[in-house]
Protein backbone atom coordinates (compact mmCIF):
# COMPACT_ATOMS: atom_id res chain seq x y z
CA UNK A 1 0.00 0.00 0.00
CA UNK A 2 1.25 2.99 -0.97
CA UNK A 3 1.13 6.88 0.28
CA UNK A 4 -1.77 7.56 -1.51
CA UNK A 5 -3.83 5.00 -0.12
CA UNK A 6 -2.65 5.91 3.20
CA UNK A 7 -3.63 9.64 2.64
CA UNK A 8 -7.06 8.29 1.00
CA UNK A 9 -7.50 6.31 4.32
CA UNK A 10 -6.83 9.50 6.17
CA UNK A 11 -8.90 11.96 4.83
CA UNK A 12 -12.10 9.49 5.01
CA UNK A 13 -11.21 9.00 8.79
CA UNK A 14 -11.21 12.73 8.98
CA UNK A 15 -14.61 12.90 7.15
CA UNK A 16 -16.75 10.08 9.14
CA UNK A 17 -14.93 11.25 12.77
CA UNK A 18 -16.31 14.88 11.89
CA UNK A 19 -20.02 13.56 10.92
CA UNK A 20 -19.47 10.98 14.31
CA UNK A 21 -19.20 14.12 16.45
CA UNK A 22 -21.36 16.49 14.91
CA UNK A 23 -24.56 13.71 14.64
CA UNK A 24 -26.62 13.00 17.54
CA UNK A 25 -25.52 13.51 21.20
CA UNK A 26 -21.41 13.83 21.96
CA UNK A 27 -20.82 12.54 24.87
CA UNK A 28 -17.41 14.45 25.04
CA UNK A 29 -15.04 16.20 22.13
CA UNK A 30 -13.28 12.84 21.91
CA UNK A 31 -16.27 11.11 20.56
CA UNK A 32 -15.12 12.49 16.73
CA UNK A 33 -11.32 11.89 17.10
CA UNK A 34 -11.39 8.33 18.46
CA UNK A 35 -14.01 7.17 16.10
CA UNK A 36 -11.63 8.34 13.29
CA UNK A 37 -9.15 6.71 14.70
CA UNK A 38 -11.14 3.18 14.17
CA UNK A 39 -11.84 4.34 11.05
CA UNK A 40 -8.30 4.51 10.05
CA UNK A 41 -7.37 1.33 11.81
CA UNK A 42 -10.33 -1.10 10.94
CA UNK A 43 -9.44 0.10 6.62
CA UNK A 44 -6.27 -0.70 6.82
CA UNK A 45 -6.39 -3.92 8.46
CA UNK A 46 -9.43 -4.92 6.61
CA UNK A 47 -7.76 -3.43 3.21
CA UNK A 48 -4.81 -5.17 3.55
CA UNK A 49 -6.22 -8.63 5.38
CA UNK A 50 -9.34 -9.04 3.60
CA UNK A 51 -8.02 -7.73 0.42
CA UNK A 52 -5.94 -10.59 -0.25
CA UNK A 53 -8.92 -12.97 0.44
CA UNK A 54 -11.51 -10.73 -1.42
CA UNK A 55 -10.03 -9.00 -4.79
CA UNK A 56 -13.64 -7.61 -5.52
CA UNK A 57 -14.11 -3.80 -6.04
CA UNK A 58 -11.54 -1.19 -7.26
CA UNK A 59 -7.97 -1.21 -6.10
CA UNK A 60 -5.90 2.40 -4.98
CA UNK A 61 -2.30 1.98 -4.68
CA UNK A 62 -1.92 -1.29 -3.67
CA UNK A 63 -5.32 -1.00 -1.28
CA UNK A 64 -8.96 -2.58 -1.84
CA UNK A 65 -11.52 0.13 -1.45
CA UNK A 66 -14.70 -1.71 -0.60
CA UNK A 67 -13.19 -4.41 1.98
CA UNK A 68 -11.74 -0.65 3.29
CA UNK A 69 -14.65 0.89 3.22
CA UNK A 70 -16.92 -2.02 5.05
CA UNK A 71 -13.82 -2.73 7.66
CA UNK A 72 -13.92 0.93 8.62
CA UNK A 73 -17.31 1.76 8.53
CA UNK A 74 -17.82 -1.53 10.46
CA UNK A 75 -15.19 -0.41 13.39
CA UNK A 76 -16.53 2.82 13.74
CA UNK A 77 -20.04 2.07 14.53
CA UNK A 78 -18.73 0.16 17.22
CA UNK A 79 -16.36 2.35 18.62
CA UNK A 80 -19.02 4.84 18.39
CA UNK A 81 -21.59 3.02 20.57
CA UNK A 82 -19.18 2.27 23.35
CA UNK A 83 -18.06 5.94 23.55
CA UNK A 84 -21.46 6.74 23.45
CA UNK A 85 -22.59 4.36 25.79
CA UNK A 86 -19.92 3.48 28.02
CA UNK A 87 -19.01 7.13 29.07
CA UNK A 88 -21.53 9.64 30.91
CA UNK A 89 -22.89 12.57 29.06
CA UNK A 90 -20.75 15.96 29.87
CA UNK A 91 -22.14 17.47 32.41
CA UNK A 92 -24.39 20.73 31.77
CA UNK A 93 -25.01 23.94 33.93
Amino acid sequence: MGGLALGLVVVVGIILGIVAQLAGLARSGYDGLITGIAVVGGALVAGQWLGGVSTWGPQVDGLYLVPALIGGIVLAVIANLIVRIAFPAAATA
